[in-house]
């Protein structure tokens, strides 16, 4: 429990500093925040844009569950509180299946404390400065349906499970591997059978039928996500490298194996699988295989994927996988425990589930020393600030003449509500405001709002606030930003402010 809080306060104020410091990017909190700001003002449901399709990105219906509670604390740290609760909050679900597999209460606690303690989730509070995303809610959920499953409350699971697949697409894909090697399973059950119910062909309480109804639902229902929705354009881009299509992609490692194989058999690549692995300690995550091939398919995207973030334990691409590992480890200690003390198994091993436990809670805290994002990590975000404010110029705008500045004109925008135009770090701030747009954004889909009726072909005097931080490098250039100041001068946009190469202008 003190683990669960601290990992809640501690992850919240990271974000808020970081916030305060204007070093979380519009992208990603405030494009999933605005969808349920504007849910809540009657600005379109769930649409960021008034040029992009609902789910153009990704799948998260399940943001409407948030609506009411924007309602009721209109702030951005709303969603920090969330996302901090949510990736600390799991650690009592991997306690409660760790129990479930009948491993002993220290075990448990040892596996809760290496749950918190493993590097990815430390990294995926801040997200390499793009903060939260809902996917971090759909892993208690994942994780809570696991729990019901394995106590036999199947419907509960999946009624869990469906909450978790409402915030993003990628959670059904992992489900639906899961059951597919569940049905598989049925027909080669595990040994001890004593791990699974007296009936040696079912999984988890359910039958092999059972789990193919479940695959193929799951499959059609991401199938329908995938061709109705906005993000198929979005995300098949990103793999152009291995084909055209989806059976080129599939096809890839006959059809383009430099291609393929070349993304794929790369050093940082395996750095990135160890990273998600080690913090499981690989004597019970690989004895529990059955349930860890279910995750190798999404793995194997990830890792081929012509997008370097989906492959970097700096980012979210991986959590939905989380779980599954966790559930492999679990289902390993289990049989390590059982076979321990069988010196006739050829399958015995030298470890019980507390060493098991044990060295998974050790190498996380050696991992998160280097690759971690808790307050003993090593820096891992140096580059990532050069490249917003320069390599010589960290910037506390929280404290720093600057920044005390900024924050209070800041306040102003934000009461007026108004539409807002802004570098990517300050729009963030200017999130609860009627429009909001970013500087990179706002030229990437400027023919598409030019076309709008109420723009009358001139999309910048939409806005009533443009604020621009000249030195800001992270999602836009400075030429970019250039542009855009030039074009509002010309549409008679007035400078109200300009100090600390911000400018701050007004129609």
């Amino acid at each position: 429990l003190l683990g669960v809080c601290a990992g809640t306060l501690g992850w919240t104020w990271q974000s808020i500093e970081y916030d305060n410091n204007f070093l979380l990017g519009y992208n990603d909190v405030g494009h999933f925040a605005q969808r349920v700001v504007n849910t809540a003002n009657g600005n379109g449901v769930l649409l960021e844009s008034p040029v992009l399709p609902m789910f153009w990105d990704h799948f998260n219906p399940g943001l409407l569950l948030l609506v009411p509670l924007w309602k009721l604390f209109p702030s951005v740290v709303l969603f920090f509180v969330l996302q901090a609760l949510s990736l600390a909050s799991s650690a009592f679900f991997v306690w409660g299946i760790a129990r479930q597999q009948r491993l002993g209460r220290l075990s448990a606690l040892l596996f809760g404390l290496a749950w918190l303690a493993q590097p990815v989730l430390g990294q995926m509070n801040l997200a390499y400065t793009y903060g939260w995303h809902p996917i971090s809610l759909a892993i208690p959920l994942m994780l809570a349906a696991i729990w019901a499953l394995l106590a036999q409350r199947a419907w509960i699971a999946l009624i869990l499970v469906i909450f978790a697949m409402s915030m993003e697409e990628g959670v059904i894909v992992v489900v639906c591997l899961f059951c597919a090697a569940n049905a598989a399973q049925s027909l080669w059950p595990l040994r001890p059978k004593k791990l699974d119910s007296s009936h040696s062909h079912t999984v988890f309480g359910l039958s092999m039928l059972a789990w193919l109804i479940l695959t193929v639902s799951f499959g059609i229902a991401f199938m329908m996500v995938y061709r109705w929705s906005g993000l198929a354009e979005f995300q098949t881009a990103r793999f152009v490298s291995l084909g055209g299509n989806a059976l080129e992609v599939l096809l890839s490692p006959l059809l383009r194996p430099a291609a393929f194989w070349g993304s794929l058999l790369r050093w940082d690549k395996l750095c990135f699988v160890l990273s998600l692995w080690l913090p499981c300690f690989l004597p019970g995550l690989l004895r529990g295989w059955r349930v860890l091939l279910a995750t190798l398919p999404a793995l194997l995207v990830l890792l081929v994927w012509d997008h370097r973030p989906a492959s970097s334990l700096a980012f979210q691409y991986a959590s939905t996988l989380l779980p599954l590992f966790w559930l492999a480890t679990f289902r390993g200690s289990q049989l390590c425990e059982t076979t321990c003390d069988d010196t006739h198994s050829p399958f015995r091993s030298p470890f019980k589930a507390v060493g098991i436990a044990a060295g998974a809670l050790t190498t996380s805290l050696i991992l998160s020393l280097y690759v971690g994002q808790v307050s003993y990590s090593s820096p891992t975000l140096w580059d990532v600030i050069a490249v917003t404010y320069g390599a010589h110029d960290e910037q506390r705008r929280s404290t720093d003449a600057d920044g005390r500045w900024l924050t209070e004109q800041l306040q102003q925008i934000r009461s007026d509500g108004t539409a807002a135009l802004a570098t990517g770090r300050i729009a963030a701030h200017l999130v609860g405001n009627r429009d909001v747009e970013t500087v990179g954004q706002y030229l990437l889909r400027r023919p598409q709002l030019a076309g709008l009726s109420d723009r009358l072909d001139n999309p910048i005097a939409h806005y009533r606030w443009i604020v621009l931080d000249r030195r800001e490098g992270f999602q836009q250039t400075a030429d970019q930003i250039a542009r855009v100041e030039a074009e509002a001068r010309q549409a008679g946009f007035q400078v109200i402010a300009e100090q600390f190469d911000i400018v701050i202008m007004h129609r």
